[in-house]
């Protein structure tokens, strides 16, 4: 039978490893008003075919070229010509800052859709100026790197279709990319590393956009990561001395 010091012993050495969980870091489901990001230039629709903004939550998207498939839920963020007729900018940054804090292990999921591809004439340009329609999801840890994630492109020229640009080159289609489509389905991707620890992780949705029928759409945007379990306080390693002690009375009175 083991003796009780080397049992204590090792329930303190136990007790000092501080233990990781997986957990959600964050979600973003944009199932309600309360929101974990913020944006460049804020959240609109002018009730017609352009807009930046949760729907049906601020009221449903009209003129889109086809309804989106299989988002997570009863809501989610979609967006088209989002320079409202040269009123606002043709760029929106869509930025959750996220406590890492004791988080190793980093992975970013997220459902993506394009509704515009399904038009006879996609309008999704790729012209190497501030007119291109893109989608970049990024990653980037204090002042760290950026790291690239996921993005959707274009494919070189004018009134082109979106594609899945797994090679974050900017242009869309080479080498067999996937044609992006409305089926959240299609472009739903899981658990993909962030790489580092720090204390804070930004994750960017950057979003061009400047013509109509550029019809973007996003959904269950989450973080995961393992989250370390604090070591115990002085009370519970008083606790395990205090066990130590009744053992020994016990042992001792025997």
């Amino acid at each position: 039978m083991r003796s009780a010091p080397k049992i204590l012993a090792v329930l303190a050495l136990l007790a000092l490893c501080p233990q990781a969980s997986a957990a959600i870091v964050m979600l973003e489901d944009f199932e309600d008003a309360v929101v974990n990001f913020t944006t460049s230039s804020g959240i609109f629709h002018d009730g017609n075919q352009d807009y930046y903004t949760m729907v049906p939550l601020n009221g449903p998207i009209t003129g889109a070229s086809a309804p989106y498939l299989n988002n997570g839920g009863t809501s989610f963020f979609a967006a088209e010509d989002i320079d409202d007729g040269n009123s606002r900018p043709n760029n929106v940054v869509m930025t959750f800052e996220v406590n890492i804090a004791n988080t190793s292990n980093l992975a970013f999921s997220g459902l993506f859709a394009a509704a515009g591809n399904d038009f006879a004439i996609p309008a999704y340009d790729n012209n190497g100026n501030l007119a291109d329609d893109f989608l970049r999801v990024t990653a980037q840890i204090d002042a760290g790197a950026t790291q690239n994630l996921f993005w959707m492109s274009p494919s070189s020229g004018t009134n082109e279709q979106l594609f899945v640009d797994s090679d974050f080159n900017g242009i869309g289609g080479n080498g067999g990319e996937a044609l992006a489509t409305r089926d959240f389905n299609d472009q739903t991707v899981s658990n993909l590393p962030i790489a580092g620890t720090g204390n804070t992780l930004f994750l960017r949705i950057e979003l061009q956009s400047n013509d109509g029928n550029t019809e973007f759409a996003w959904d269950n945007i989450q973080i995961d990561g393992d989250v370390a379990v604090p070591e115990p306080s002085s009370f519970g390693l008083a606790g395990i001395a205090g066990l130590g002690f009744i053992i020994r009375r016990r042992r001792r009175s025997a």
